[in-house]
């Protein structure tokens, strides 16, 4: 995530334009796949910004 300089609102933000995408071609469907990282707390961050954005709480 540093090195590409994305923050956990960059995740949300491409998480929910895949939502939509997903909605309009797989209503209720969508899968992510997340990779480790070496900033445990930046990774938590981003996590917790994907489950959200994915409409969890």
């Amino acid at each position: 995530m540093v090195m590409l300089d994305r923050v956990e609102t960059d995740y949300a933000w491409v998480t929910e334009r895949v939502r939509a995408v997903a909605d309009r071609h797989a209503p209720g469907r969508t899968v992510s796949a997340l990779e480790g990282g070496y900033h445990l707390p930046a990774l938590a961050r981003s996590v917790a910004a994907l489950v959200r954005a994915m409409g969890g709480t």
